[in-house]
């Protein structure tokens, strides 16, 4: 028998969703930036409070975001995660919500944790008194 003319039978593959979307993307990346940020700048904005500040009280938000840092973390690790089950386990419609949701709720987190430890240092800034020029 010619091999050109014979046919085997193939089955189908099943296709799987793709564990990650180009918009999931984003969740991946703000929550890298959150965990970069939560292991290694928030402790050094923690030792310079205690330099700078020599007891006096943070803000409520920074002191929040000092004390729960490794909360954040794990939020920020937990999120990508979420995402590629749902991506998984999911219906595509509700995936790609929570994929948004995530992404928004990564970038809140990213905005707040920046605003909040530079919050006490404009306090500091706008005390000095004003050199004369």
């Amino acid at each position: 028998m010619n091999s050109d003319t014979h046919m085997e039978a193939t089955l189908p593959i099943p296709s799987r969703p793709p564990l990650i979307k180009g918009g999931d993307a984003w969740v991946i990346i703000f929550s890298c930036i959150n965990i970069f940020i939560g292991m290694s700048i928030v402790p050094k904005f923690e030792q310079i409070f205690k330099e700078m500040l020599a007891g006096q009280p943070l803000p409520m938000l920074t002191s929040f975001v000092i004390w729960n840092r490794m909360a954040l973390i794990a939020l920020a690790v937990a999120s990508p995660l979420i995402v590629m089950a749902l991506r998984r386990f999911a219906p595509a419609r509700s995936a790609a919500t929570a994929s948004g949701t995530l992404a928004v709720a990564a970038i809140l987190q990213l905005v707040i944790t920046i605003y909040v430890l530079f919050m006490p240092l404009t306090g500091i800034i706008q005390t000095m008194p004003q050199q004369a020029h």
